[in-house]
Order: C-alpha cells, then structure tokens, then sequence
C-alpha cells in the first residue's frame, strides 16, 4: 500500500507493553501488585493480607493481568508470578 507503513512484531509488542505499562501505572492496586510480584510468586491470600485489598478488588486486577499476559497462576503452592511478559514490562517502566 503508498504511504501506508507496516508495523513490526516487535512494534507491536511495545506497543502492547505500553498499554499494559498504561494500565497498571493508572491504579495504585495493580502497581502494589505488580511491585510484590516482582519479589517473590505470591498466593492469593498472602497477597490480600499483604496489599489490604478486598477479594473482589484483588481478583478483578488479577484477571484483568493475567488477561493481559503478564501474570499467570502457578499450580504450585506459590499461586501468581509474573510471565515472561510481565517481568520485562516491570524492568522496562517500573
């Protein structure tokens, strides 16, 4: 196409990561999330006691990241961590 010009793969994952950074810059809650998550995999409860957030508040900005891809759940005792994806979005704009 004239004048049109094609995005990267890559263009498009820092684009993502942008909008996820967006995201998670924009609420205090996913912030502490994301900030307790890069120390160590947390449990739900453990992260509900450490943050002081309602179940309804904390599962919310789960899903929403695990949505986005940077957050899954372990099957191990652990419970959440960052994926691949959420670690490089921390050490990028965090």
């Amino acid at each position: 196409m004239v004048g049109t010009k094609a995005v990267t793969d890559q263009e498009n994952d820092e684009i993502s990561e942008r909008k996820i950074a967006g995201f998670i810059l924009s609420s205090e809650s996913a912030m502490a999330i994301v900030k307790s998550l890069t120390r160590a995999d947390r449990r739900f409860s453990d992260l509900q006691k450490e943050l002081q957030m309602t179940s309804g508040r904390l599962n919310y900005h789960l899903l929403r990241m695990r949505s986005f891809g940077i957050l899954s759940r372990r099957r191990s005792r652990e419970g959440y961590g960052l994926t691949k994806k959420g670690k490089r979005v921390a050490e990028k704009y965090f």
